[in-house]
């Protein structure tokens, strides 16, 4: 028979996944950060990821 998990592991387990997920995101957003502002990215994600207004249009 298999048990379950006890409580401290399943807190320890969820906090290490938590953190790993939050640090992919502020890796990921970093990274794409730099290459729009290295010229990497396309003009139109790049307009994106600033949240710039396009000036030309007819809103």
């Amino acid at each position: 028979m298999i048990s379950s998990p006890s409580l401290p592991v399943i807190i320890t387990c969820s906090g290490c996944l938590l953190a790993l997920v939050f640090g992919l995101a502020f890796r990921t957003t970093t990274v794409v950060a730099s290459a729009a502002r290295l010229g990497f990215l396309p003009k139109g994600l790049t307009r994106w990821l600033y949240d710039v207004k396009d000036t030309n249009s007819t809103n």
